[in-house]
């Protein structure tokens, strides 16, 4: 172990108010162990979800744009209404 990692043990430690032989067996023993990997990994699936919601974000404005400056919902073109859905563009 370096000194470095010495010193960043016991200011662990001492932040958990605990010995640094302490906080080294709580550490090996937590069930909950989340690898930089693992963190990476949901962070990366977060920005793909997040980027994913932005867009059909930005399509549905585009469709509320398009039914409120012509004040209806083209059936034709896409489908019709939603049966019993009842909103201002789908009538």
């Amino acid at each position: 172990m370096t000194v470095e990692e010495d010193a960043q043990l016991r200011a662990r430690a001492v932040v958990a108010d605990v010995t640094v032989p302490r906080l080294l067996f709580e550490s090996a023993m937590n069930a909950n162990i989340e690898t930089t990997t693992d963190r990476k990994g949901a962070i990366a699936e977060l920005f793909v979800v997040t980027r994913l919601m932005a867009n059909v974000s930005n399509n549905v404005n585009q469709l509320a744009k398009f039914a409120n400056t012509e004040g209806q919902f083209p059936d034709t073109q896409y489908g019709g209404p939603i049966p019993g859905h009842g909103c201002r563009c789908c009538g």
